[in-house]
């Protein structure tokens, strides 16, 4: 088959003119690979320049968070400190409410207490007061008699010489 061109040029000249076209072909195939490798490095670059400003000031934000609530972390460690005492010492401790609901629900109507003192490391119980009668005052060591953690009473002899307004002054043992 014979080329449909024709081409007058000397073969040497022919074969410079190829290796020229080649040459400038491959300059562009080269430019243009250069080129891409360029816009990629400047767009690595302002994105590694983007991230570390976005992690240095996260890093900022994250720093004054800190800062800020570490005395709020200290006074919480402190309160749970002290919640955690408070327990302890409850456990440690008898509840004296139903104590002292035991002894005020079985005290007469003619008696008046001045005063109630529960020792519980000593495990007595000191009461003292007004009567108005030696029935009622009776009374009073008989309903104490009664409760269940009140093992002795001891009732001086001497408020039984009175009739009316004995002042009492008495101490019980717990069990």
């Amino acid at each position: 088959m014979l080329p449909t061109r024709l081409n007058f040029l000397p073969k040497d000249k022919q074969r410079y003119l190829h290796q020229a076209v080649i040459g400038s072909v491959t300059t562009r195939i080269l430019e243009t690979v250069l080129l891409c490798l360029c816009v990629c490095t400047i767009a690595i670059l302002l994105g590694y320049l983007f991230i570390e400003s976005h992690y240095r000031r996260v890093a900022e934000s994250t720093i004054n968070i800190e800062t800020q609530h570490t005395g709020q972390g200290q006074t919480i460690r402190e309160a749970n400190y002290l919640i955690e005492q408070t327990y302890a010492i409850e456990k440690q401790t008898p509840l004296l409410t139903p104590l002292i609901l035991s002894i005020t629900e079985v005290i007469p109507s003619d008696v008046t207490l001045d005063q109630l003192r529960i020792d519980v490391t000593k495990k007595e119980i000191s009461i003292s007061g007004i009567a108005k009668t030696r029935d009622a005052y009776l009374a009073l060591e008989t309903a104490l008699g009664t409760i269940s953690f009140i093992e002795h009473i001891q009732i001086p002899l001497s408020d039984l010489t009175q009739k009316t307004d004995i002042g009492f002054s008495f101490t019980m043992t717990m069990r």
